[in-house]
């Protein structure tokens, strides 16, 4: 009998247990039926999301993609030893970028000041240099060259 005893105190307390697991679900099912519309208005939102950066990200690709073939096309004209040296420069340095351009008298990547000698070598573009500080292949823009020399002539006059 006291085994019967113990045995239905212990089915009363695991039927109250039970219970209470029972009344906290139903408690969370009406919190989430409550904010059901909030929820599949975050998932619309999280698909409308999702979906514009799947957009863009094959936008990206495919600029990618064409500049890469702009690269290439480009990579073909070059002499071997150019190419060479351009892959070796981009592969040792930290961001993968091989050139800076030179913007007013400094190195754009490293802003290391150049020595004049090496800003009228640059300027002639017969043979690469680089850059002291970072090793970049230094180059002059083609329009800031010539608007730097439109300034030195009006400063001459």
């Amino acid at each position: 009998m006291r085994e019967t005893d113990a045995l239905q105190k212990q089915i009363a307390a695991l039927e109250g247990q039970a219970l209470e697991k029972m009344t906290a679900v139903e408690e969370v099912e009406n919190v989430l039926s409550g904010r059901a519309e909030e929820i599949s208005g975050l998932e619309a939102r999280r698909r409308s999301a999702l979906e514009e950066f799947e957009a863009q990200l094959a936008a990206d690709r495919a600029e990618l993609d064409s500049e890469l073939k702009k690269r290439h096309d480009v990579f073909i004209t070059l002499p071997a030893n150019l190419a060479s040296v351009y892959n070796r420069m981009a592969q040792r340095s930290r961001d993968g970028i091989a050139v800076a351009e030179v913007k007013n008298g400094s190195c754009s990547a490293c802003f290391m000041k150049l020595r004049p000698q090496m800003q009228v070598e640059i300027k002639k573009g017969n043979q690469i240099i680089t850059c002291e500080n970072c090793t970049r292949i230094l180059y002059i823009a083609p329009a800031a060259d010539e608007a730097a020399e439109s300034k030195a002539a009006a400063q001459e006059s």
